[in-house]
């Protein structure tokens, strides 16, 4: 498997899965830029399927949503990674793992780092 970082809007990476960690703080409105601006992008889309799936950002949790061509990948992924205060690598690395398993190892999948709250060089190793 190879691994790169790369800086880029989430909707911009030309992959076939985009991974996006939520905390459960998250899913009840406080968090991340990342997934606002998606959702934005992509009409309400994450907010309805969140509202839909009942997603709660709990550690493994994945929710998949099919975006179409509003965005270069067409699958978006979700991915719980539980309580912030609990935040920690092996959290980013159950979170990545859980991705894997619903995708399957064929896609290629970009996983979003944005708002993980861990120093970038410790969150790209766990990855």
């Amino acid at each position: 498997m190879k691994t790169r970082v790369e800086t880029a809007a989430v909707w911009e990476v030309n992959v076939d899965v985009v991974a996006i960690g939520l905390f459960q703080e998250e899913k009840k409105g406080a968090g991340a830029e990342a997934p606002k601006a998606l959702d934005r992008r992509l009409d309400g889309a994450v907010t309805a399927a969140i509202a839909a799936a009942s997603f709660a950002g709990k550690r493994e949790e994945v929710l998949t949503i099919f975006a179409g061509e509003t965005m270069a990948a067409p699958r978006l992924c979700l991915v719980g990674l539980g309580e912030r205060d609990r935040r920690s690598e092996e959290a980013l690395r159950v979170a990545v793992a859980a991705v894997t398993r619903s995708v399957g190892r064929g896609p290629r999948l970009a996983f979003s780092l944005e708002g993980v709250d861990l120093e970038a060089e410790r969150a790209a190793e766990a990855v």
